[in-house]
């Protein structure tokens, strides 16, 4: 029972830790951590009184850790694409502001408080960055996130080029955009039309097997395989890997 107890006691401080830096991260808020919290010891709480196989308990236990930290992950690509597909937005209102004869500062300030919790932890890393030099978090964020950080630098930097500098940054992003969506619709159909084609092959070998079976043909059969496999490589692998450029 003493081991037993162990295990559950550090099972849930591991989990508490763990939400704790997710909480210092505000990647959740406090409430929802704290009903994951409960959740979790209740669970812990009721398997000690279902099973007393040690094996059993540290998977129960440590499993769930696992699948949160998956969790998180996935929650931060999610949120950290969310904001660059929704920044051209964020920046027309911090335009808008600027153009109501309000500074940069307290422009992007005021679109900063009205901003959602998932938007605003990193617009306020951002800010961090730009108005107390913070160079360190810069670090940590991503590439679309540092230029964004370049662009407000220079425009703290420079108070009377501001607003034109923001709206030229703006027109880039919009261009690049519409860009990259074109060049997206592009490769989904030449992915669509690769799926056609694979189809096509793979009914064609079946055929060739058939009609003239495998023996004295391997050579060929392989050498048509490679080829056609390389190719879908390049088409999936090697187009998802392609950095659009203006």
């Amino acid at each position: 029972m003493l081991m037993t107890f162990s295990i559950l006691i550090f099972g849930f401080l591991t989990a508490q830790r763990i939400l704790d830096e997710v909480v210092g991260q505000n990647i959740l808020t406090k409430k929802q951590m704290t009903k994951f919290g409960t959740t979790y010891f209740l669970i812990l709480i009721a398997l000690s009184f279902i099973t007393n196989n040690y094996f059993i308990l540290w998977a129960i236990c440590f499993a769930p850790h696992l699948g949160f930290s998956i969790f998180i992950f996935w929650l931060k690509q999610s949120r950290r694409k969310k904001f660059e597909e929704h920044f051209e937005e964020i920046l027309n209102m911090i335009i808008l502001k600027m153009k109501s004869q309000k500074s940069f500062r307290n422009s992007f300030s005021e679109v900063i408080n009205d901003s959602p919790p998932s938007t605003q932890r990193i617009l306020l890393d951002i800010r961090d960055v730009v108005v107390f030099s913070q160079q360190n978090k810069s670090i940590h964020l991503s590439a679309f996130t540092q230029k964004i950080i370049l662009e407000f630098v220079l425009a703290d930097q420079t108070p009377h080029a501001a607003l034109k500098r923001l709206i030229n940054f703006r027109d880039c992003l919009k261009i690049q955009t519409d860009f990259r969506r074109k060049s997206g619709q592009v490769l989904q159909q030449i992915r669509a039309q690769s799926f056609l084609l694979s189809t096509v092959y793979f009914a064609l070998l079946v055929f060739v097997l058939k009609r003239f079976g495998l023996s004295g043909h391997q050579q060929i059969i392989l050498l048509s395989l490679i080829l056609f496999l390389l190719g879908l490589g390049v088409i999936f692998y090697g187009g998802h890997k392609i950095k659009w450029k203006i």
